[in-house]
């Protein structure tokens, strides 16, 4: 990422506080859908996150905007930077809202299923909880660990998904258990949701990867940092 002026330690203050509260809005999300806490307080405290995120995100480009026109072109770079990852940090508390709201409509998954999802869920986690300090410290081998652990983790994501599809393919559309309560359908029979559930987690850890790309790669090649390894 670009050098700062002491104007813009106020911007990474807020970006960091976003950072520390996508990581609570994914850890809410993630625990409802595992059927450890209620979804609907889940969800109700992921919303509110949610908000904050897009207020916040608000709040940075407002102050990148003045900044800029102060300072000039010198600190564009920066500036740009800044509001391509507040995008991402963004993203991931809107994905995690959909997880949650995902938790409030369908059972918990079950056996091995959970356990897997428990596991990847939380590799995600991990890396959200790293990232705060890896871009505080503009730390470029934490950098480095964290794009490989996202991505690892994203390709994992998109490797569950390409099971669920091609288990629907060969065993049909199930249907809901005559078992299940009003509005809640087993997530056995339910393709789609765990299907979602994987799609929102490789999506997170894809921004996730974003975020961290910002320390080692410059502003032409943000989002595309598929050289390092």
């Amino acid at each position: 990422m670009p050098r700062r002026r002491d104007s813009l330690d106020r911007v990474l203050a807020g970006f960091i506080v976003m950072l520390h509260e996508a990581r609570e809005a994914l850890t809410t999300a993630l625990a409802a859908r595992l059927g450890e806490i209620d979804p609907a307080t889940a969800h109700g405290r992921v919303a509110t996150l949610e908000e904050r995120a897009d207020a916040a995100e608000i709040s940075m480009r407002r102050q990148l905007l003045i900044h800029a026109t102060v300072h000039g072109a010198g600190d564009m770079p920066a500036c740009l930077t800044y509001m391509s990852i507040a995008k991402d940090a963004e993203r991931i508390t809107d994905l995690a809202l959909g997880l949650s709201g995902l938790a409030a409509l369908i059972t918990p998954p079950t056996g091995s299923v959970r356990d897997d999802l428990a596991q990847l869920g939380g590799a995600v986690v991990a890396v959200l909880e790293e990232l705060p300090t890896v871009i505080e410290h503009e730390d470029v081998d934490g950098a480095r660990d964290l794009i490989k652990r996202a991505r690892a983790a994203q390709q994992a994501c998109l490797a569950r998904l390409d099971d669920v599809v091609r288990s629907e393919s060969e065993t049909g559309v199930p249907h809901a258990t005559g078992d299940t309560a009003p509005g809640r359908w087993d997530s056995s029979t339910q393709p789609v949701a765990l299907a979602l559930t994987y799609r929102h987690l490789g999506r997170i850890a894809a921004n996730a990867l974003n975020i961290a790309s910002s320390v080692v790669v410059p502003l032409d090649r943000l989002d595309y940092p598929s050289t390092l390894e």
